[in-house]
């Protein structure tokens, strides 16, 4: 699950590697393809441009391994409030819309990559609506309070 702005697809022009994810869009989306003739055009006539794809490459590696780094939570509640975070592009900053932080998810969904049952997660989102922390929606989390959430797997 990705947030408005981002970018994938990099590996064809760094590494020569053929597509192996599939992305569906949940929400409206904007979708740009750049054939791959065209980005090895930009990067011959500015090969300052080869850093931007390199960054784009950091990112998603930092994207994997705060992904692999939240799985180790032991903590239930913490776990599964970091994966929230994460998908919602709130774990480590403010999102890039802080008005609306959102989840586009299912319960079961969210279980699954917390690696927890849907009932420990469901447990889990009702306490935190009790504590208006986040609103549950249909197929969506709203996260109404990021940064006291981060505050609790933080100091966890």
């Amino acid at each position: 699950l990705a947030q408005s702005g981002f970018w994938m697809g990099e590996a064809a022009l760094l590494a020569g590697a053929t597509r192996f994810i599939t992305a569906a869009a949940r929400t409206d989306t904007a979708l740009a393809f750049v054939p791959l003739s065209e980005l090895r055009a930009l990067v011959a006539a500015n090969p300052e441009h080869w850093r931007y794809f390199g960054m784009l490459s950091l990112e998603h590696n930092n994207l994997a391994t705060s992904a692999a780094a939240d799985l180790l939570i032991r903590n239930v509640e913490h776990r599964c409030i970091a994966v929230l975070l994460r998908i919602s592009g709130s774990r480590l900053r403010g999102p890039d819309n802080p008005a609306d932080p959102v989840a586009v998810v299912t319960q079961e969904e969210l279980a699954a990559m917390a690696n927890l049952s849907r009932n420990a997660v469901g447990e889990v989102l009702r306490k935190l609506a009790e504590r208006n922390m986040i609103e549950l929606g249909y197929r969506a989390i709203y996260i109404k309070s990021p940064e006291a959430l981060r505050v609790v797997v933080e100091t966890g």
